[in-house]
């Protein structure tokens, strides 16, 4: 074969391991069911009977719960998938693993252009670039974010920024040559990449600052081209300055933004640092499986509480100032840190977020492979066949791990078990596992479970209320059981997933699964719940979806007044078109048409006010129009014939 040809065979050969591994090593999960935010983002696909024309899209797209942004590109490629809800999993799956081998191929291509820039454009650079993609993409710490339906979001946010940092750094090479064409290529990368990443999701807008890591570190020794700085302070600059800024509103809205959380900004913060350990303790040794439910970590309270604290505290700082310190002599390892850090700058900091996800890493993780390539790289180089065999060797007890950890993720009641064994305190990971027991009728294990979740928590509301369904679901819930639940509706403070928890149970007792709790019992808990001076701090919604219970409750005993009166409620704490539509349907039927059309203008105003994006209910609003016109219609000709 002619020598010109070996470097295209080389590549193609690359290319296909690329594509094929990440393929290969998550494939076993695609039988594996929806969880946990899955279902909350993609149950209005039901909405209005399913998405069937353009006005259903842009509702589903633009009324994402994930954030207050939306994540409109992320939402938008769940319509791939499905456009009706319930849906099968696995199609979202096949979906997140075709888009993880593709953000894989865009790393290699962004790492392939970086030492193009450095000069280093040859097969020495092909193969670190590769080991580089290939080990971020077959990781196992991965798991949890291409497994998980609705990290999705994670996935594309990143896809995108190292789409912007290739084509960043193709314009770095071209602008020396061609500074025109250079600029216009490093521009689109921070105006056009940038957007696209951060409506995906909202840590997509640390590209310039990934950018900027890049070019202190790896490209430090490469001559910046004439204007860059003046380039730089703007298309970098504001960037990064905007999420500083963000980070620093947070940080003075706390109190605000942490009323629903079960910890402080201060207690997040430092907790944080530990975390940030583990993540990276995962990233060097992955023994665990990777789970989605971390509840059991344990709350820093102070810099000595516990004294890791101070420790990971010490460690982080002293790794960044090194990092900086040497990121000329030592630019590799500068950048996996800086890297790492900066892309946790979000998600691992002061914000109001969950404390611990694993599928956070799965940005900051490029960082740490390319270091980890390009130094099993100077081994191969230096002890040549036997260092090759061992990285060999070495990616494929990876690429096994992930696959078997695949296999799990595939079989629900097995990750179940799984996650339970291995996070025994966790009160998420006992209720899923109970759940799955019930499900299979084996009722006493899941009682036992639930047990001793409670034995160990007491006062935790969601434990609580779990344990009083389970009761309720077998015939075992006695006067006693149901009264301490009662109590603590009333004044105990609860965690955020407790509404969720009990808005189940309701669910439970309203279908007549639950027949131990009567309708006047499940009032008192909601009426509980609601004069709980803890439920102000849940937010909106939250106290909403108490009284739209209450509301329903009355609704199914034809009570009208405190039916009406429920509804009223519910649209203080949190106003929506829904609420003003049942309100409607309800004076319709009781043919007060006045307070009807009164209630519908409200509704109509409410409309008029929706974002530009939102698509309009004015279909849903005229037929209700409609249903008042038809009745009055109804009431004069009734009168006619009276006469």
């Amino acid at each position: 074969m002619p020598d010109n040809k070996q470097p295209v065979v080389q590549a193609f050969i690359l290319l296909v391991i690329l594509i094929v591994s990440p393929l290969l090593v998550y494939w076993p999960g695609i039988s594996g069911q929806f969880m946990l935010d899955d279902i909350a983002n993609l149950q209005n696909l039901e909405y209005r009977g399913g998405v069937d024309s353009f006005d259903d899209a842009r509702y589903f797209i633009f009324e994402g719960v994930s954030s207050s942004l939306g994540r409109p590109i992320s939402m938008a490629s769940f319509l791939i998938d499905a456009q009706n809800w319930p849906a099968v999993p696995h199609p979202f799956k096949y979906t997140n693993i075709l888009i993880h081998a593709l953000s894989t191929l865009l790393l290699f291509a962004a790492l392939l252009k970086l030492f193009q820039v450095l000069g280093k454009g040859n097969k020495q650079g092909l193969v670190i670039a590769a080991m580089a993609a290939l080990l971020w993409s077959i990781h196992p710490l991965q798991t949890s974010t291409v497994l998980y339906v609705v990290q999705r979001m994670t996935e594309l946010a990143a896809l995108f920024v190292f789409a912007g940092l290739w084509c960043y750094l193709h314009g770095r090479l071209r602008v020396s040559s061609h500074a025109g064409a250079g600029y216009i290529w490093m521009s689109v990368a921070v105006l056009i990449f940038t957007s696209l990443a951060t409506l995906s999701k909202e840590n997509g807008i640390l590209l310039p600052l990934l950018i900027l890591v890049t070019e202190l570190t790896l490209l430090s020794q490469v001559a910046r081209p004439k204007y860059w700085r003046y380039w730089a302070i703007p298309m970098l600059g504001i960037p990064i300055l905007f999420v500083a800024g963000y980070l620093v509103m947070a940080i003075v809205n706390s109190e605000t933004g942490f009323s629903g959380r079960d910890f402080t900004l201060y207690e997040r913060a430092l907790t944080q640092s530990r975390i940030l350990m583990d993540y990276i303790s995962n990233i060097l040794l992955p023994i665990n499986t990777p789970s989605l439910l971390h509840d059991d970590f344990t709350l820093s309270n102070g810099l000595f509480s516990p004294v890791s604290t101070f420790l990971s505290l010490l460690f982080i700082a002293t790794a960044i100032i090194a990092a900086i310190m040497m990121r000329k002599k030592y630019s590799v390892v500068s950048f996996a840190i800086l890297w790492f850090f900066a892309a946790h700058v979000l998600e691992s900091s002061v914000l109001s977020l969950e404390l611990y996800y694993e599928h956070r890493n799965y940005l900051p993780l490029a960082g740490p492979a390319l270091a980890a390539a390009y130094y099993a790289s100077v081994l191969i180089n230096k002890y040549k066949q036997r260092a090759a065999i061992g990285v060999a060797l070495a990616f494929i007890a990876i690429a096994t791990s992930t696959w078997n950890y695949s296999n799990i993720w595939g079989d629900d009641e097995k990750l179940q078990a799984t996650w339970y064994k291995e996070h025994p305190d966790s009160v998420r990971t006992t209720i899923r596992y109970a759940m799955n027991l019930i499900k299979d009728m084996d009722v006493d294990p899941a009682l036992a479970a639930s047990s001793r979740m409670i034995e160990k928590y007491p006062e935790h509301m969601t434990a609580r209320i779990f344990h009083t369904t389970l009761l309720c679901l077998a015939d075992r819930l006695t006067p006693e059981s149901y009264q301490t639940l009662a109590d603590m509706a009333a004044s105990k403070h609860y965690d955020a997933s407790a509404f969720g928890r009990f808005k189940h149970l309701y669910e439970l007792v309203r279908d007549k699964y639950c027949v131990q709790i009567s309708p006047r019992g499940m009032l008192n808990l909601v009426n509980k719940f609601i004069e709980n001076p803890h439920t102000t701090t849940r937010g909106s919604m939250v106290r909403m979806g108490y009284y739209l219970m209450k509301s329903e409750i009355y609704s199914n005993h034809k009570k009208v007044r405190p039916t009406l009166k429920a509804l009223d409620q519910a649209f203080l704490a949190h106003p929506t078109i829904d609420i003003l539509l049942k309100k409607t349907h309800l004076l319709s039927i009781l043919r007060n048409f006045d307070k009807a059309e009164e209630t519908l203008n409200l509704a109509r105003m409410l409309d008029r006010m929706r974002g530009r994006l939102i698509p309009s209910r004015a279909n849903e609003l005229d037929n209700a129009q409609m249903l008042i016109d038809a009745g009055r219609e109804a009431i004069r000709q009734q009168n006619q014939e009276t006469r």
